[in-house]
């Protein structure tokens, strides 16, 4: 007879868990155990396999050996594909891997920790009761339980719930095991408090529900639609140098399926922040405002791959769909293909012909070209120097493997378009790059959305305003879900003198991408400009926060917003509080100046001002014009700040044309050299 209960574990807690084994057997449950202990070294057998699939509930043993077990990892998933119940069992506090966080993402754990071991048992006993595993409540010397009774009863009930007498009491029972569920682990035996206990038992319990808690969110509030898909960041199990293998499966099923019409996909930006989370599948659809996830595991074994798919619904937590895929590693574009198609289908949604041949279409039939293509995305996404520096290598990479990869010089054409917004190179360099690959991109696959936006901004940069905002146009008609055309369009249009407008585009991108802190200080700008600074102000802190704090340059715009408000004393506090020399960013530098200057601390702000020039001077690093000629306008040096105004829009500055917002310059609104400007940048 088949064992109703596997456990899995290794090798390093085998006493322990034999232990656990002779309990559950003398209370008479069936469990199948590997005398031998599961580690790297032992053969994983069709004998395991085979438990696996015959077992009613997988007890996984959580320690940290067991979490740098490749087999338990490798068993964890088995049980998982074949939707087998799991119940972590803790043995003492650990960490959980990414290896493992997607199966365990809001089960009921039970902490079998060595002082706590007869009430964690009794809350085990409960669970596997309520999962069909039979018990002898006699031989397990349990009786007296009251809440272990009811479990039998319900469970018992169950079977009779069809419309007899017996389904009353059978559902009276259920609802004293519903209550029971909360003190499945009494606080005064099975839990430490967080005082008495370790950081490391604090940090490895905190994240996931104790056996019988309610695992509702406080914040759910509304249900979420099954045609907003959020593809969460893909898993290698077992050790692995290859992550950006998984990263890339991820990245490119997002692409493969923004253009599915009736469907909405998250941005990768977003789900990507969810890699290492323990969230349950319902935290995690309502904070991406998503009801449908998609989450995989990648085993690789040599040249092979072997990949597993499940599709939840984040309203019920309940896997809707899951199947396995294999292949080899060059095989791995075709794998994308078939798991888009696949997952199309399970949504039910009908692909039209040219969205099957976006689906099944491969960006490049070359596989190290595709690698050098994944690595320069991953990098690009990190939005630092270093960071684009690194892409543009593996984007020329990979065009030497294919000359005629699109998206490659897709990928190029992105970093020279924002150079100058990092300050990286000016516009007069960067943007005829951008516009090369661009043009190169488009004319290799003209049904590709990434090229057409940055050809369209590109127009933008240029005061193409009309032209713009048609090219924008037809990429949204390629790819409605690429939430960079949204933000890009909104920025064009607020740039050309129409922020609320540019904000209805910018709001559709946060959409997409809910936890991009770029288009969160996108939409700071627009309503900074809409002379809504306060409202302006919480867009950038909301934007600082999602970067995880690490993009210092949305605090350079809260001062900025603060000397809107004309408080500009407010400004230099914040800026102090961040930064330790401001010379060392340039943005921080300018406001620093404009900030001094309005309190009338003159001496302080001309240093800071002449900083600023020899920093344009020497040509290390681009410094907008628009900085220099605000910190003049401060001054009301009307000459010295039209010159610089007129030398960021003929070098097509970034924020060329945002004078029209700034107060600064409305003294002279009705002055030629004011009127010329508007019609350099076609806004007169």
């Amino acid at each position: 007879m088949s064992a109703e209960v596997f456990i899995s574990y290794a090798a390093k807690d085998r006493d322990r868990v034999l232990g656990l084994v002779k309990r559950l057997r003398d209370a008479g449950v069936t469990v199948w155990i590997d005398q031998a202990g599961i580690d790297v070294s032992t053969m994983w057998s069709q004998e395991i396999v085979n438990a696996i699939r015959d077992c009613k509930v997988m007890l996984l043993s959580i320690s940290p050996h067991s979490t740098e077990s490749e087999n338990v990892v490798k068993e964890l998933a088995l049980a998982s594909e074949r939707k087998k119940p799991i119940i972590p069992v803790y043995l003492e506090p650990a960490d959980i891997p990414g290896t493992m966080e997607y199966q365990l993402a809001g089960i009921q754990r039970v902490e079998y920790f060595a002082d706590n071991e007869d009430a964690a048992f009794r809350a085990m006993v409960r669970s596997l009761i309520k999962r069909g595993v039979n018990i002898d409540v006699t031989k397990a010397e349990l009786e007296g339980d009251d809440a272990l009774e009811a479990s039998i009863a319900a469970h018992q009930g169950q079977k009779k719930r069809d419309g007899k007498p017996g389904g009353l009491i059978a559902a009276a029972s259920v609802v004293v095991v519903a209550i029971a569920a909360f003190f499945l682990i009494p606080s005064n035996t099975s839990k430490l408090s967080d005082s008495a206990k370790s950081p490391a038992q604090i940090k490895s319990t905190q994240n996931q529900p104790s056996l019988g808690q309610v695992q509702t969110p406080s914040d759910i509030a509304k249900p979420l639609s099954a045609s907003k898909l959020a593809i969460l960041p893909f898993k290698v199990l077992g050790a692995s140098d290859n992550e950006f293998i998984a990263e890339g499966m991820t990245m490119e099923l997002i692409s493969k399926l923004q253009p599915v019409s009736g469907l909405t996909v998250i941005a990768s930006n977003s789900t990507m922040k969810f890699k290492d989370s323990l969230l349950s599948p319902i935290e995690i659809g309502q904070q991406l405002n998503a009801g449908s996830l998609l989450r995989g595991t990648i085993q690789q074994g040599n040249e092979q791959l072997k990949v597993i798919v499940n599709l939840v619904d984040a309203n019920s937590q309940e896997v809707k769909w899951s199947q396995s895929f294999d292949g080899s590693t060059g095989d791995m574009l075709k794998l994308q293909s078939e798991i888009a198609q696949s997952v199309a289908g399970e949504l039910q949604l009908v692909l039209s012909p040219d969205e099957l041949a976006k689906v099944t279409k491969r960006a490049t039939e070359n596989p190290e070209a595709y690698q050098e293509y994944l690595k320069g995305r991953i990098e690009w996404k990190k939005r630092s120097r270093q960071g684009f520096a690194k892409a543009i290598q593996h984007f020329e990479k990979a065009i030497e493997f294919d000359p005629n990869f699109a998206l490659a010089y897709s990928g190029l054409a992105d970093i020279y378009r924002v150079y100058p917004y990092w300050s990286v190179e000016s516009p007069k360099t960067a943007l005829p790059k951008a516009q090369k690959n661009a043009e190169k991109a488009r004319s290799i696959d003209p049904t590709l959305a990434e090229p057409l936006t940055t050809l369209a901004a590109l127009e933008q940069d240029k005061y193409n305003w009309t032209k713009a905002h048609e090219l924008y146009v037809r990429s949204i008609t390629l790819n409605k879900n690429y939430s960079t055309t949204w933000h890009w369009h909104g920025g064009s249009i607020m740039r050309s003198g129409h922020p609320d407008l540019g904000v209805e585009k910018i709001e559709k991108a946060f959409e997409l991408d809910p936890i991009s802190p770029v288009h969160s200080g996108a939409l700071g700008l627009c309503r900074l400009y809409m002379d809504e600074p306060q409202k302006s102000i919480a867009h950038f802190q909301k934007a600082y926060e999602l970067s995880g704090k690490e993009n210092i340059s949305f605090i350079p715009m809260i001062a900025h917003a603060y000397l809107r408000m004309n408080e500009p004393k407010k400004g230099l506090e914040i800026i102090n509080q961040h930064f330790d020399n401001v010379s060392d960013h340039i943005r921080a530098l300018a406001v620093t100046a404009r900030c001094e200057a309005r309190l009338g601390n003159a001496k302080r702000a001309y240093e800071h001002h002449i900083t600023l020039l020899h920093l344009a001077a020497k040509r290390e690093q681009y410094v907008p014009e628009t900085y220099i000629a605000d910190v003049f306008a401060e001054f009301e040096n009307k000459e010295r700040a039209f010159y610089w105004m007129h030398k960021a829009i003929d070098n097509r500055a970034p924020d060329g044309t945002m004078f029209i917002y700034k107060p600064i310059y409305n003294r002279w609104k009705d002055e030629p050299e004011y009127r010329e400007l508007l019609k350099k940048a076609n806004l007169d």
